[in-house]
């Protein structure tokens, strides 16, 4: 897989050349929803920890922060069957 940082929309080719570029192998990439889950939780808690006092979380954000995340999950398990069913 190849991760490419580019420059910002609407200015010219030459400005959206990539300027980062990296070939990353598969297993790496799978280190970084690794990662993401693992700080995602830590704020979850604290957020469910913090909510259940006066403060309670933007809704709207919430509600998008659940579908993202369920997007997510059905992804990384599409990959999990392609891996399995490859061998």
């Amino acid at each position: 897989m190849e991760l490419k940082f580019e420059g910002l929309p609407g200015t010219d080719e030459t400005a959206l050349n990539a300027f980062f570029s990296e070939m990353m192998p598969l297993e790496s990439i799978t280190l970084s929803p690794r990662t993401c889950r693992a700080i995602s939780r830590g704020v979850c808690r604290s957020l469910s920890a913090v909510s259940e006092g006066p403060v309670k979380p933007h809704f709207k954000r919430q509600d998008e922060t659940r579908r993202f995340s369920a997007e997510a999950i059905d992804k990384l398990e599409r990959c999990l069957l392609d891996l399995e069913r490859i061998g």
